[in-house]
């Protein structure tokens, strides 16, 4: 019965979180794996309301649907992997408007990019962005061509990417996922 339970941090014995294992813990608020968890079950912090930050070591592969479903309150999802872990979609019934999912710098552009992590991309931030700030761009008003017609005289189309910032445009991961979307 986890009922009363507030917060919880796991050993590197912990390789499985169970369908549903913290359903309606509803005092949750802080939970931190150690390496060696792979997976998050279906349903695991369902019903989880005070549940505000929860962090996942680099071992994590995979997370199951609605992992985080309604209703939960996570604000802060720390995802160490650094390769974006498989999502069975959705991962929140309702994703929370303040959530902020934290990944290593060095991935940030595979989250970004990756097709289960892609509809969340409004949220991802890397572990060293504080997400709240933007310093203004060199870039603006900036106009990148991702490719250009090979017959006539063709047209010009602008892809625009919402739930970027600044950073993001000067780090490289907006014109990765433009240059991507253009390829597809």
């Amino acid at each position: 019965n986890c009922r009363n339970m507030t917060g919880a941090s796991f050993g590197t014995d912990v390789r499985s979180i169970g369908d549903e294992a913290f359903y309606g813990c509803g005092l949750l608020a802080d939970v931190s794996f150690s390496e060696g968890l792979e997976t998050i079950g279906t349903g695991a912090f369902a019903g989880c309301f005070s549940l505000k930050r929860l962090s996942t070591p680099s071992t994590l592969r995979f997370i199951g649907e609605n992992a985080f479903g309604e209703p939960c309150g996570l604000t802060e999802l720390h995802l160490k992997a650094s390769d974006p872990p498989y999502v069975e979609n959705p991962l929140f019934n309702s994703v929370p408007a303040d959530l902020k999912i934290y990944v290593p710098d060095s991935a940030l552009d595979e989250y970004l990019t990756s097709d289960v992590w892609r509809p969340l991309r409004a949220y991802i931030h890397s572990e060293e962005d504080d997400g709240d700030s933007s310093t203004g761009s060199s870039e603006d008003g900036a106009v990148n061509v991702l490719m250009e017609a090979s017959v006539g005289k063709g047209i010009n189309i602008v892809l625009m990417g919402d739930a970027f910032i600044d950073k993001d445009i000067e780090s490289g991961s907006y014109g990765a996922y433009m240059q991507k979307a253009a390829d597809a």
